[in-house]
């Protein structure tokens, strides 16, 4: 009985982004897997001047379609703690500012690439590329 090895190395890159922000509403996607994907970790550079945050969430066959928040108002609801690739999010400011993002652009193994699922009607996606 015969057994070989095979060494695969995988090599993925730390990469940062600046993304600009306007004052009022942005339609924004995250163009890879945050170091740290809490939304105060994600937002910091613009975290004073945050009034909310949306992620759609799309209709099932048992849920209505509906939306998370993250939102900086008193006793304001939030359901929204995490901002991760793939996703369109709809984020306010009150003044524009430059989001600073750092991660990797794939997934370290053996997670593998990612898959986004979507469902039939509307769905908010993001898209990988800057």
């Amino acid at each position: 009985e015969a057994t070989e090895t095979v060494t695969v190395e995988v090599t993925t890159t730390l990469t940062g982004y600046n993304i600009p922000l306007e004052k009022g509403w942005n339609l924004i996607s995250l163009p890879l897997i945050p170091d740290d994907s809490r939304i105060e970790s994600v937002l910091a550079n613009v975290l004073d001047d945050v009034i909310s945050v949306w992620k759609y969430i799309p209709k099932t066959d048992d849920k209505p379609a509906d939306w998370s928040v993250y939102s900086t108002g008193p006793d304001a609801p939030i359901d929204l703690t995490t901002m991760g690739d793939g996703v369109g999010y709809w984020v306010n400011l009150d003044e524009a500012g430059t989001m600073v993002l750092s991660g990797l652009e794939t997934p370290l193994p053996p997670d593998g690439p990612h898959e986004y699922n979507v469902v039939v009607g509307w769905n908010l996606i993001g898209f990988k590329e800057v």
